[in-house]
């Protein structure tokens, strides 16, 4: 699985040289037809094309090669032809040049649609632009080719695409996503570093093998989406811009690589979606960066996670309808037309951390989306409480229009609640000393499955399933087990 097939383009013969002439003329047989590949040449297409010309050479005729008319037979020609071509109607461009003509259009529109300079930020000091956004890579990637949005929506995230078509389709179907990572990944030795967070696994290469083990061991136990571990890579926390492209980067290449593997070990489809976390803080709905900095920032984490092989993106724990229209500004421009989950923070009352009423939010937010052509597949409540979680969905449930745009954009509900105590609302990592404590409650795996999840999936219509901060693989494992049991289907 990946980036999913490239539409092909046919291209003509090439001309034959004289020597290919004289072959012909003594009966060799037919040239083959050639077509270009997407990106790499195919030894099995290569094989089927010389399979071809050896059944095409044996069937046909040794061809005949009349003389070269002279040159005034030449010019009668041409002039029999002009005049054929006179009375006939014009035939269409060849489909080739339409698409290169379309595809030039776009990379064209696409480099030149520069946005203003941000304003000077007390986040950052060098905000990247967004000409680098567009063709800088990282270290660790090879470059890919410039590709046009139509194309990169139809063929990159198919597999996903894919997935949320059966999601709406099946009245009875869920996509269950993977856990809490950077908890897992500190459960299995990894520094909890109060300031670059889960961040830490990919700055640290000996901890690089603790993550592929995490997420294999969610996908093990039944999750068929696992999100990169490129939550904490931001510049709030003092990355700058290449910094954040390379470990954004690399945090996506270790999820293709475990999703790929199981994947293909399970004979199952396995997504990778491409954290876009908050830029300065979680939890924080006054520290979000002003509209156009925030947007270029999520550009370039975007670009680099699509170059990297991500299937789409996911904006979590936002907290306002402002960060999250931030980061679908950024997978507009640097996504490569891949669709981008939208995922809210709650406090415990079911708002939004910055007090907006959950459905109030979802209209706008899809309305933004739709303008600046983002798909928009699944809105989703995570990181806090499942009771609070429970109370926004209820009140979502409860209002028409939110239920209306819902269905009019074509997005399902989701849900990942966290482990964690109540998140007090003037909190910050690098002041916490000390991790936030985990509830109890629900360190039982199936007492969240059964208690929870069910009641989401059963009662409140929602189709995507997961958990977020201390929610584990054994977690995850009795979600699984608890939608088996209610008679859902495995997307």
């Amino acid at each position: 699985m990946g980036a999913g097939g490239a539409a092909r383009t046919w291209a003509a013969p090439p001309r034959p040289s004289r020597a290919s002439r004289i072959v012909d003329r003594t009966g060799a047989g037919g040239a083959a037809t050639w077509r270009a590949a997407p990106r790499r040449c195919s030894a099995r297409g290569a094989a089927g094309s010389t399979a071809a010309s050896a059944t095409s050479t044996a069937a046909r005729p040794p061809r005949r090669w009349a003389a070269a008319p002279p040159a005034a037979s030449k010019a009668a020609a041409r002039n029999t032809a002009a005049a054929l071509a006179a009375r006939s109607p014009a035939a269409p461009p060849p489909p080739r040049k339409k698409a290169a003509a379309a595809s030039t259009a776009s990379s064209s529109s696409s480099n030149n649609n520069t946005p203003p300079a941000a304003s000077p930020s007390p986040h950052l000091t060098s905000p990247p632009s967004t000409t680098t956004t567009t063709t800088t890579t990282t270290t660790l990637a090879k470059p890919q080719p410039k590709t046009p949005l139509a194309t990169a929506a139809s063929a990159a995230p198919a597999a996903l695409s894919a997935a949320f078509s059966r999601l709406r389709a099946a009245p009875r179907a869920a996509l269950v996503l993977d856990g809490g990572t950077g908890e897992e990944l500190f459960l299995r030795g990894v520094p909890d570093d109060r300031k670059i967070w889960s961040a830490n696994a990919l700055v640290r290469d000996e901890c690089h093998d603790a993550l592929r083990a995490v997420h294999r061991d969610f996908v093990r136990a039944g999750a068929r989406a696992i999100t990169a571990n490129s939550y904490g890579v931001t510049p709030g926390v003092g990355f700058g811009e290449e910094k954040v492209r390379e470990l954004v980067g690399l945090a996506v290449r270790i999820a293709r690589g475990v999703a790929d593997e199981e994947g293909k070990a399970q004979g199952k489809n396995v997504v990778v979606l491409g954290s876009l976390g908050p830029l300065v803080e979680s939890y924080r709905a006054d520290r979000v960066m002003p509209r156009v900095e925030g947007a270029r920032w999520y550009a370039a984490m975007a670009a680099a996670m699509a170059a990297a092989g991500a299937d789409g993106f996911i904006a979590e724990t936002m907290s306002s309808a402002e960060e999250s229209e931030q980061a679908l500004d950024g997978v507009e421009k640097g996504g490569e037309g891949r669709p981008c989950l939208v995922s809210w923070s709650l406090r415990s009352d079911g708002r939004m951390r910055s007090g907006e009423e959950v459905q109030e939010a979802v209209p706008r937010v899809l309305r933004h989306a739709k303008a600046q052509g983002v798909a928009v597949p699944a809105v989703l409540f995570n990181c806090c409480e499942p009771e609070a979680i429970t109370t926004a969905l209820l009140a979502l449930r409860a209002a028409p229009a939110a239920l209306q745009s819902l269905a009019e954009h074509g997005a399902v509900l989701g849900a990942y609640a966290n482990r964690l105590t109540p998140v007090a609302a003037d909190w910050s990592l690098a002041a916490a000393d000390a991790p936030q404590p985990m509830r109890d409650y629900l360190a039982d795996p199936v007492r969240y499955a059964d208690e929870f999840v069910r009641r989401w999936v059963d009662e409140l219509q929602v189709k995507v399933v997961g958990g977020c901060c201390g929610m584990t693989p054994a977690h995850i494992s009795a979600v699984c087990k608890t939608l088996r049991r209610e008679g859902f289907e495995e997307v």
